[in-house]
């Protein structure tokens, strides 16, 4: 048996078989693992991998299973159009979790099957913008966004072949809707329910991992509800890591809780101190000094607010004045020296005060220190 492996996609063809099998596990990527090294700033150069594979297949009937929590929804689209235009037959077969993006590939199947205690979720695109985005910029994502929208409608659309109209399904999307197999297919979104096994648990750290693969890119509060819906046709217990527990056990939603409080206490702590940084590094000017003693803030716990008064003093000294190369020999030479504390030493007159302030900094920074 010959098989390709690539980041997000795995080909299957053995060559005394009249049948192919394309497995879509994990989450979908704008690269092929075997060509991101080279080609980073190409994304459309995975599409044109996952062409030439298909192509390779000669026009073998394609099994496609999937158990993916989406990704790229681009990637997707492309590999939708891809798969329509193939030759052979495709059927689909969703092996645990169809998700976000992973639905459009799921959609240019000919036939597609769904376990009774998989899931299939369908949501409205979305963006991340980083950096500053003006209104022309933003208003260029909301178009693009709502092309987008209606370009993953018409393929629903199709696909339900009037099950569910173009509007209902434009407020499923809008409602980020989960279904069960029974409910995709009466949506029309699924054409057949099988008895395949699908496995589902939670680890402890929270993730949700279906079929062992790990479904990233969910939203975790959801984790708790979606493994009750996989293990709902199915009288099995609940797993949390090596710790069993069943459905009705009355500490579970407990424990559960207590997780995701304590990860959402641990990710506000982390933000808070990004910011802090964030607003140290905004007071960094042309002055080593003043990014010196940044640089001891971020270290020590100060933050910006604390520390501007002070460094608009350091600011404001006149590099010629022999108490700003007192001080600047403290702060570079003796800060990081390791010594308990620092201390000025008076000079003849640059004026009592600017003595007296660069007291109140040598004092401030010893008060850190402590």
């Amino acid at each position: 048996m010959k098989i390709q492996k690539h980041k997000f996609w795995q080909i299957k063809n053995e060559a005394s078989s009249i049948e192919a099998e394309i497995l879509l596990y994990g989450e979908i990527s704008s690269f092929a693992e075997a060509i991101h090294e080279y080609y980073p700033d190409d994304p459309a150069r995975s599409a044109q991998e996952f062409n030439a594979d298909l192509k390779a297949l000669g026009g073998k009937d394609i099994t496609l299973r999937i158990n993916s929590p989406g990704g790229d929804v681009f990637q997707a689209q492309a590999m939708y159009s891809l798969l329509k235009a193939y030759d052979g037959k495709v059927r689909c077969h969703i092996d645990g979790i169809c998700a976000s993006a992973a639905t459009l590939v799921a959609c240019a199947a000919d036939e597609i099957v769904m376990p009774a205690n998989a899931l299939y979720m369908i949501h409205n695109p979305a963006v991340g913008a980083f950096g500053m985005v003006d209104k022309a910029s933003l208003e260029k994502l909301l178009s693009m966004l709502d092309s987008t929208k209606q370009s993953i409608v018409n393929v629903y659309t199709a696909r339900c072949q009037g099950s569910s109209s173009q509007s209902e399904i434009e407020k499923m999307m809008d409602s980020e809707t989960w279904m069960t197999a029974d409910e995709a297919l009466d949506k029309g979104f699924v054409d057949a329910v099988d008895d395949y096994g699908v496995a589902a648990s939670i680890q402890n750290n929270g993730a949700l991992v279906v079929n062992q693969v790990t479904m990233t890119g969910i939203d975790p509060t959801r984790n708790q509800r979606l493994l009750r819906l996989c293990m709902k046709k199915q009288k099995k217990e609940l797993r949390i890591g090596v710790d069993e527990m069943s459905e009705n056990k009355d500490d579970f939603m407990a424990k559960l809780k207590a997780f995701f409080d304590s990860r959402d206490a641990e990710a506000q702590k982390a933000a808070a101190e990004t910011n802090r940084v964030t607003a140290l590094d905004a007071l960094k000017c042309d002055n080593e000094v003043v990014n010196a003693l940044v640089e001891k803030a971020k270290e020590t716990g100060a933050t910006a607010d604390e520390m501007k008064p002070y460094l608009e003093v350091v600011a404001q000294m006149k590099p010629q004045n022999t108490g700003f190369e007192e001080l600047k020999k403290l702060v570079m030479d003796q800060m990081n020296s390791g010594a308990s504390g620092i201390k000025a030493t008076s000079q003849a007159n640059d004026g009592v005060n600017e003595q007296a302030e660069i007291d109140a900094v040598v004092n401030f920074v010893n008060k850190r220190r402590g």
